[in-house]
């Protein structure tokens, strides 16, 4: 993956303009279809098999999500002044892109060596990985919660990819485009905070009771920002609630997967890490794709007009229902979700059940 970053900078000049898309094209699919699918997907997975504590996995998820956040924003505030100390142009990229990749090459490093895969199950009785891929699907699709997990990836990520209206908000909405950094301090610095606490929370009540007073918090602080959306102040006061009310979602939400592995292997059997993960985690890029694409389809649908001074009122008010109409339905979905995403109840007994599986002392279901 590494190797495919440093090539999708370094396209060589003397390519025509058919052979450097097709060149962009192959190191892209190789980069990001190939490279960042496969380690991202092993990455996800390692969560459930590095610990079988609830606790652990919710404070692994928030070092994960915290780290994830804090390379963005130095990525995103140093990568323009490092190309420029060395010298701008292709050669200043060529540099930065290569350090970066040495970075990460050294994170890969690091994480293979520093973790080691501590919960097994019998393999006898699991073969999972002699099974047949539709076995392994029909045996996943069994599994109820998967169906809340995917749910809860999708509605996450799609009010994550209508955030990108954000910018005409500012702009057509309160007048000032400038505006829009302060929506990103608004929801990155609660989160930043306040997901540390929440290891310490979902020991206390479990992931659906934070997931619940998560979305309804979200819901409230969409409502404030609605009363007058033209007035910043209010915009701001409700940004900042609806980010208090996504942390748990955002700290927990790739914890619960591995519940929802462990939910799996309890009921049937056969333990399906890599599958769980890559079907829940679909959601994520479905919800993200979809989100996008609305922001494109319902602006133009509003007579959106880019190149305009000032906008239609139909464009006004689709930006409107972008930023804070649409995600306030979205999160009003998730409190729906969370209601019957009662996992927790199985977690203790579910635990050390399948704790006495995999030392041999009760038997393990056959699927």
């Amino acid at each position: 993956m590494t190797l495919a970053f440093v090539g999708l900078f370094n396209v060589p000049a003397g390519l025509s303009s058919t052979g450097q898309e097709i060149y962009a094209f192959v190191f892209y699919f190789l980069c990001l279809a190939i490279g960042y699918t496969g380690s991202n997907l092993a990455y996800h997975t390692l969560l459930s098999v590095i610990t079988s504590d609830g606790k652990t996995r919710v404070s692994l998820t928030v070092m994960r999500t915290f780290a994830a956040l804090l390379a963005t924003l130095l990525v995103n505030f140093f990568t323009i002044p490092i190309v420029g100390q060395f010298g701008g142009g292709q050669t200043g990229w060529s540099v930065t892109v290569a350090i970066y990749a040495a970075i990460a090459a050294i994170t890969f490093i690091v994480v293979f060596l520093g973790t080691k895969e501590r919960v097994t199950t019998t393999v006898e009785a699991d073969r999972s990985s002699s099974r047949p891929v539709l076995e392994l699907i029909r045996i996943l699709l069994k599994n109820k919660y998967f169906y809340l997990g995917f749910a809860l990836f999708f509605t996450q990520f799609l009010a994550s990819g209508v955030g990108s209206v954000g910018i005409y908000f500012a702009k057509d909405v309160l007048g000032n485009p400038n505006l829009y950094s302060f929506f990103s301090l608004a929801t990155m610095g609660p989160l930043l905070i306040g997901m540390w606490f929440m290891p310490a929370i979902t020991a206390r009540f479990g992931k659906r009771l934070p997931f619940l007073v998560g979305s309804a918090l979200a819901v409230v602080g969409l409502g404030i920002a609605l009363i007058d959306p033209t007035n910043f102040t209010m915009v701001i006061a409700g940004s900042i609630v609806r980010s208090i009310g996504t942390i748990p979602v955002s700290a927990a939400l790739f914890a619960l997967v591995a519940d929802i592995v462990d939910y799996g292997e309890w009921r049937t059997g056969v333990r399906v890490d890599a599958m769980t993960y890559s079907a829940a985690t679909a959601g994520q890029n479905l919800g993200a794709g979809v989100g996008a694409a609305l922001v494109g389809w319902l602006l133009a649908a509003s007579q959106y007009d880019g190149a305009a001074a000032t906008q239609l009122q139909s464009a006004i008010d689709m930006e409107i229902f972008l930023f804070l109409g649409l995600p306030l339905i979205v999160y009003a979905l998730q409190f729906v979700i969370a209601i019957f995403l009662n996992i927790d109840r199985y977690q203790p007994g579910m635990s050390e059940d399948l704790r006495l599986r995999r030392t041999g002392a009760i038997r393990i279901p056959q699927n």
